[in-house]
Formats: C-alpha cells, sequence, structure tokens
C-alpha cells in the first residue's frame, strides 16, 4: 500500500505508512472470577510478520470484554443501558438525575464500569414500564430544565401510548386502591371507559379545550350528579390543588387508549389539546348523566381556564379542603350552580 491510500496510517512496528489488516480473534480471561471469552481486535503488519494493538483497539476490547462478563451474569451490556437511554430521548445528565444517580454514573455504566444488580433491575424496570419511568420523571421534574423535562415528557407519553392500556390502567387503579366506594369515590367505583367517553363529549363541544379547564369539567360533572342522585359519574377521587380540582392519577387518565387528544408545543412547554368525537353508541353513560354533562358545558364551556378556576376556588369543597387532600363529594350540597 502507498502513502496516499485511504486507509493507510503510520505503522509503529515498521515505521512506514500503509494499511494495517485487522484481525479478531477468540480470547479467554477471567474476571470477577469468571471466565469470559470476547472477540478482541488486533492490527496485523506484513512488513514486520508482527500483531500491534492500537490504544483505541485496547478501549474496545476491555468493553467487550467486560459485556461478556455482563452477558454471562445476567446483566444488561452497556449497548443495552445505552438503548434505554436513547428510548427516552435524556442525556446522560438528564437520565442520571431522573434515577437520583451521580452525574458521571451512566456515563460510567455505558462504558467500562460494571453496574451492580439493584441497579440493572431499575433500568430493566425503566425498559419495560414506561409507567415506572413517568413516575420518576415526574418527582424529578425541578431538578430538569423545563426544555428537558418535556422533551422527556413527550418521548415518555409517546412510549407509553405505544405500549397500549396495560401500563396505564395498572397504573390507575393502583393509585385508587384503598379508597373504597365511600363518598371520596361518590359511591360508585371507577370507570374509565365512562372517563374516556366523557372527555371525548367535552372535546366534541368545546374548543380549545385543554387539561386544567377539563378536570373542573369532570369534577363539575360528578359533584353535581352526585347531589342530585347521591351517586357520582365516573368513580373518580378529587384532590385539591392550586388550581382546583384534580382527579387522582389525571396525568395517567388523559394517556388511555382512546381519548382523542394532541400535543401542541408554545415555547418550552407542551400542552394537551382535547380533540374530541361523538358518544359512541354503546357509551355506558346514561342518559341522566349525559343530561348532566351537557349541564356543565352550558354552564361553562364558554369560560377560559382563569374563570373557571376562579369560580371553583370560591366553592366550599375547594375552600374547606386541606392542599392535596381529597375532596369529599358530600361539599356538592353547597355547589354555586
Amino acid at each position: 500500500m502507498g502513502a496516499n491510500d485511504h486507509n493507510a496510517k503510520l505503522c509503529l512496528l515498521c515505521m512506514e505508512e500503509h494499511e494495517l489488516e485487522e484481525i479478531h480473534n477468540v480470547e479467554e480471561t477471567t474476571f470477577k472470577g469468571e471466565t469470559i471469552h470476547y472477540i478482541a481486535a488486533k492490527e496485523y503488519c506484513k512488513n514486520a510478520d508482527e500483531y500491534i494493538i492500537s490504544e483505541e483497539q485496547i478501549k474496545a476490547n476491555d468493553l467487550r470484554m467486560k459485556n461478556a462478563y455482563r452477558q454471562k451474569v445476567g446483566l444488561l451490556t452497556s449497548n443495552e443501558i445505552l438503548d434505554i437511554r436513547n428510548q427516552y430521548d435524556a442525556s446522560q445528565k438528564d437520565f442520571a438525575r431522573i434515577l437520583g444517580l451521580g452525574e458521571l454514573t451512566v456515563t460510567r455504566y455505558e462504558n467500562h464500569q460494571i453496574q451492580d444488580k439493584a441497579y440493572d433491575n431499575v433500568l430493566r424496570e425503566v425498559r419495560d414500564n414506561p409507567m415506572f419511568f413517568h413516575q420518576l420523571l415526574l418527582e424529578k421534574k425541578q431538578e430538569l430544565s423545563k426544555r428537558s423535562f418535556h422533551k422527556i415528557m413527550k418521548q415518555t407519553s409517546q412510549i407509553m401510548a405505544k405500549s397500549g392500556n396495560q401500563y396505564l390502567i395498572q397504573s390507575i387503579f393502583a393509585q385508587y386502591e384503598g379508597y373504597g366506594n365511600g363518598n371520596f369515590h361518590g359511591n360508585v367505583p371507577l370507570n374509565l371507559n365512562k372517563i374516556i367517553d366523557m372527555i371525548n363529549y367535552f372535546g366534541s363541544k368545546i374548543e380549545n379545550l385543554y387539561v386544567v379547564k377539563l378536570m373542573k369539567l369532570l369534577w363539575y360533572s360528578d359533584f353535581l350528579y352526585y347531589r342530585e342522585n347521591k351517586v357520582g359519574i365516573t368513580g373518580l377521587c378529587y384532590f385539591k390543588a392550586s388550581m382546583g380540582a384534580l382527579p387522582k392519577a389525571y396525568d395517567k387518565i388523559i394517556l388511555l387508549e382512546g381519548i382523542f387528544r394532541e400535543d401542541e408545543i408554545f415555547d418550552d412547554r407542551i400542552a394537551v389539546r382535547f380533540l374530541g368525537s361523538d358518544l359512541p353508541k354503546n357509551t355506558m353513560l346514561t342518559k341522566a348523566e349525559i343530561e348532566t354533562i351537557d349541564f356543565v358545558i352550558s354552564l361553562f364551556g364558554d369560560l377560559n381556564r382563569s374563570e373557571i378556576v376562579a369560580m371553583m376556588h370560591e366553592e366550599d369543597a375547594y375552600l374547606n379542603t386541606q392542599d392535596k387532600h381529597l375532596i369529599n363529594y358530600e361539599f356538592s350540597k353547597t355547589l354555586h350552580c
């Protein structure tokens, strides 16, 4: 090979510039008490009839050896760890913060440092259960930039949507365990099918419907119906938040399959807009329940977010419930509408 060949480089064996042939052999070594076989790379100089290992190959061989060890003892490989992080479109720094790790830990585990079994189990859960990662992400929201949080949240939401309702439904019902069917439930069990139909119906009747206003519409519908019938419509538990009443697990409920929605980007945040659809012929909503929902639409459908939140803040149910505590359906007796 001549000096101008594309892959030619200075050979440190013969001190001439030429192309070196890369050779791959199966190597055997002992690492952490385990006999490991892995593919090692080295270069062959035909002029000197000898082999040489470059610095890059030394690093690559070490990583192959450690990945072979990981596979033998049942740990994720460095590439698999990298794939999990990329799955959620997170940087190493953000991924470490979400998992509660040191900033360099993820970098090390994606390379030469062997992770322990506990961390490996967390990674597998993150890979296989997007709802688990979704919860971790919400808990670490304040530690991320707004841009990073919304980017990762959008990707996570898409993954959850693709995985179907399994994790969402399990997670939602898990949050409702232990509350029974009493006054915090509206004396009815949680009914996700009714909730999906209600959200779509509201979206079909109200333009530019977003999360905050939707949650108030659900609350007023449930509480107005309870006032007349001693049972709610949905079985949702609502808690007091700064913007008014919010159903438990609302952030997961809006991701349920069957809800017509789209993400809209406003500067550094993502807003969910509900597109809506007509009620299906087989809806589980009764005629009386639909009449109550229509009444709520007539009262609040034209209000903007700030206006409906202001009304909620004047309700006894809001004023007499502690922050983050569940709102008793018995407060329906004093609704202003």
